[in-house]
């Protein structure tokens, strides 16, 4: 079974490219590619990273997040596609817990930030696999009630509906038909999940904090409003015209 990593990538010097030297360390025992999607930075990021070990794409204007993960869907060959961020954030060495759960047979596997784990029976909670700079406190609360809203509308059980790390049986994410560009994308594949009755399992993971740079949502001026806005619309749309 072949895996596809895709990383999108925008601005991401420093951070890019141990983390691709690191997943093809990691993935050396799999039938894999590495593909790597630049939405135009305009930091070098693409300098630092080894062409031998990865596909690179390059986008000729800044598309969006969303746009870069398309683009990485036409191209990619497995039976397993996962996407996991540039900024270095997640875990490369969790990806086999989210691999695994695909072959066990889920459509879609979410790294989840706040899902509970098995420590909890010893008084650990999620908040202990991460530290506070690794999940600003704004952007954890926003995530929650986006969640939450989530749940309610389309009687879901996500903990972490906006994760980004996440794998997909092939054939199922190509049927998605996905039309966000930006990043209120992963909103847009939960809400698919749901309406294709996929099999979904949350697998908690842990979060480190950014080594390099700031977010690049939040470098936009009212970055969270036009998410919200985004996110919204996109709800919106599903209530009234999905099926």
């Amino acid at each position: 079974m072949k895996v596809s990593v895709i990383i999108p990538v925008y601005n991401e010097r420093g951070n890019i490219g141990p983390l691709v030297k690191k997943l093809s360390e990691i993935l050396d025992s799999f039938e894999h590619e590495l593909i790597i999607v630049d939405d135009c930075s305009v930091d070098d990021s693409v300098k630092e990273i080894d062409p031998k070990i990865c596909k690179i794409l390059l986008h000729d204007k800044n598309k969006g997040k969303g746009a870069a993960m398309k683009t990485g869907i036409d191209e990619a060959s497995g039976n397993i596609i996962g996407f996991i961020d540039g900024d270095a954030q997640d875990d490369p060495e969790e990806i086999f817990k989210l691999i695994k759960e695909i072959e066990n047979g889920a459509d879609l596997a979410i790294g989840s930030r706040f899902k509970s784990s098995d420590k909890l029976i010893s008084g650990d909670n999620y908040s202990q696999r991460y530290s506070k700079d690794a999940i600003l406190p704004i952007n954890e609360v926003g995530n929650k009630i986006l969640t939450n809203i989530i749940n309610k509308l389309f009687n879901a059980e996500f903990s972490d509906v906006c994760a980004s790390f996440r794998f997909y049986k092939a054939d199922v994410l190509r049927q998605m038909n996905i039309k966000s560009k930006r990043y209120e994308i992963e909103t847009e594949m939960a809400i698919r999940a749901i309406r294709m009755n996929l099999r979904i399992v949350e697998v908690p993971v842990k979060r480190y904090s950014r080594i390099h740079g700031i977010s690049n949502l939040y470098q936009v001026p009212f970055g969270r409003v036009k998410f919200a806005f985004r996110v919204l619309k996109l709800i919106i749309k599903c209530i009234l015209f999905w099926k």
